[in-house]
């Protein structure tokens, strides 16, 4: 298994980086959760839509991958794709890493490019799509960032 690493911005732009070369290139919005995406000269749109997070391939109208919380409470986030169904969720209380499971079999992980660094790695079994990584990518890239901003936000209230 090869990582996916969410690359460092430049201009506008963050590249998907796969043994140091760009797979994808990802157009991340600041102010919403939202994205567009280049994966195999394909273009995706990433948005939050409805609590939930969906990808859809340009023309199309309707997505082809949903990401959505089964619970507010918990981290975890179910993906559900043309192909298979994903969910992603914390490896324990006090770990920073997520597990990838499909079909309810663990089929990856997604860990921090650095110690310092908030930016995502995925590693998953080379069977799931390079549509479907980078869009699992997003999806832990999105749990990162809401991760980051409710541990300042607690920082800040105490």
């Amino acid at each position: 298994m090869d990582a996916l690493v969410w690359g460092r911005k430049r201009g506008g732009s963050v590249p998907v980086l796969r043994d140091d070369a760009v797979v994808a290139s990802i157009w991340p919005s600041h102010l919403r959760e939202r994205a567009e995406a280049e994966v195999d000269a394909r273009h995706w749109s990433y948005a939050r839509r409805s609590r939930a997070l969906r990808a859809t391939l340009t023309p199309e109208p309707e997505p082809r991958m949903v990401a959505t919380r089964p619970s507010m409470m918990r981290q975890a986030w179910d993906i559900r794709t043309d192909r298979a169904t994903y969910r992603i969720e914390p490896m324990g209380m006090f770990q920073s890493g997520y597990r990838v499971l499909r079909d309810g079999a663990q089929v990856g992980t997604s860990a921090r490019a650095g110690f310092w660094s908030s930016r995502p790695t995925l590693e998953v079994d080379s069977s799931v799509s390079a549509d479907e990584q980078v869009f699992l990518l997003w999806v832990a890239y999105i749990m990162r960032r809401r991760g980051g901003a409710a541990a300042s936000s607690a920082g800040a209230a105490s």
